[in-house]
C-alpha cells in the first residue's frame, strides 16, 4: 500500500513539474511574440536581414553567403561607408537592382556547387 501512496505522490509531483514547464514555455512564447510583433522582424534561423539601396529595401539572406568573396567585399564596403556601429539592421551600399541580380547569381552558383558535390 505504501507503494501506491508513493506513486500517487510521484504522479502529483510530475504533473506539477509538467505544469510549470508548460507555463514557462508559454511565457517564453509570449516574450517572443512581444519582441517580434511585426512579421518583418522574424528572420529564420541561419539567415540575416540586410537593408539595401536608397529605399532601404529589406532582404533576408542565408548567413552562408557571407563566406563568399563578393559578399565579403560588400561587407567591407558597408563597414567603410556606415561603420561597424550601425543602428537597426545591416545596411549595404548597393543598388536594389544590382543586389537582386547578385542574389539570383549566388543562388544559381550555390545550387550548381551542391550538385557537383553530391
Amino acid at each position: 500500500m505504501g507503494h501506491f501512496i508513493r506513486s500517487s505522490k510521484m504522479s502529483v509531483l510530475f504533473s506539477l513539474k509538467g505544469k510549470k514547464k508548460k507555463e514557462k514555455d508559454s511565457r517564453r512564447e509570449n516574450m517572443k511574440d512581444s519582441l517580434l510583433d511585426d512579421d518583418e522582424a522574424a528572420v529564420p534561423k541561419g539567415c540575416m536581414a540586410v537593408y539595401v539601396g536608397a529605399e532601404m529595401r529589406r532582404f533576408v539572406i542565408p548567413t552562408s553567403y557571407l563566406r563568399l568573396p563578393l559578399f565579403r567585399v560588400l561587407m567591407e564596403s558597408a563597414a567603410d561607408e556606415f561603420g561597424f556601429d550601425q543602428v537597426g539592421g545591416l545596411r549595404i551600399p548597393c543598388d536594389e537592382e544590382d543586389f537582386t541580380e547578385l542574389l539570383k547569381t549566388t543562388k544559381k552558383t550555390m545550387k550548381s556547387t551542391r550538385k557537383t558535390f553530391l
